[in-house]
């Protein structure tokens, strides 16, 4: 059995054509979005198309339980900022029909073969409830095994941290990276197989960042500027560094 995985689409429509275009190539038997494919991005409904068409098992991450939270009028308001303006204006791009299957849509996928088990999910959850733990960056045995110590798989799959990186310890634990904000023009997916022996490769493949950020540029996305900072920044500069950057360049 071989598994696609890629996550953290975020309405980068570009970077995902591209990526789907590769992964077809890769004779998968099964492919899985981890979550996020929308919020932060420029193409929220047309990715989800994108992605459902193609038979991928997409998984919800926050920002589809967001989505849900504002259709059914639970979200939680820090008043009028510009995360919250890119959260309304993503609603606003989205059909009734796909937040509608963003309910039916599971957290995470099990697939096992030849003894083998992956666990694929956005991140690792709270207790038994489906909200998801705060980020952690402190990368090591420690980490993993607190976040994920509940978890019984040989391997797991996941984003939301908007790294990229494999780690070992008694499993393997991969995240690709966020297809959505692939900076240098690049993204990355990932590949496991299973059967007699696991194995899995990371696999980069280069999309049109520019046409993307341009396409943002003449968008009303309030978000944009933020994104197209983002987009841009060296691959070593963390989310959090870039947004002050743009604070401190814009003069906020």
């Amino acid at each position: 059995m071989k598994i696609g995985f890629i996550t953290d689409v975020h309405g980068n429509l570009e970077a995902l054509t591209a990526v789907i275009r590769a992964l077809k190539q890769e004779a998968c038997d099964y492919v899985v979005h981890g979550g996020d494919a929308v919020g932060q991005g420029l193409y929220p409904a047309e990715c989800l198309n994108l992605i459902y068409e193609n038979g991928i098992v997409t998984l919800n991450g926050n920002y589809e339980q967001l989505m849900i939270a504002y259709a059914e009028e639970t979200a939680k308001s820090d008043g009028v900022t510009r995360e919250t303006l890119g959260h309304e204006w993503t609603f606003d791009h989205l059909l009734a029909a796909q937040i509608d299957r963003f309910r039916q849509q599971p957290l995470m996928a099990e697939f096992s073969d030849g003894g083998s088990v992956i666990r694929c999910c956005h991140y690792a959850f709270d207790g038994d409830t489906s909200k998801f733990r705060q980020i952690r960056r402190d990368f090591g045995r420690t980490m993993f095994s607190e976040l994920f110590g509940d978890v019984v798989a040989d391997c797991i799959l996941f984003g939301h941290d908007h790294g990229c990186y494999q780690f070992s310890t008694d499993r393997i634990y991969i995240n690709p990276g966020p297809v959505g904000f692939g900076r240098d023009s690049c993204v990355t997916y990932c590949t496991i197989s299973l059967g007699r022996s696991m194995s899995y490769s990371m696999t980069q493949v280069s999309y049109d960042m520019s046409r993307y950020i341009r396409d943002l540029k003449r968008s009303r996305f309030p978000n944009k500027e933020y994104v197209s900072c983002l987009l841009t920044m060296p691959p070593g500069i963390s989310q959090e560094e870039a947004l002050r950057r743009m604070n401190k360049a814009l003069g906020n």
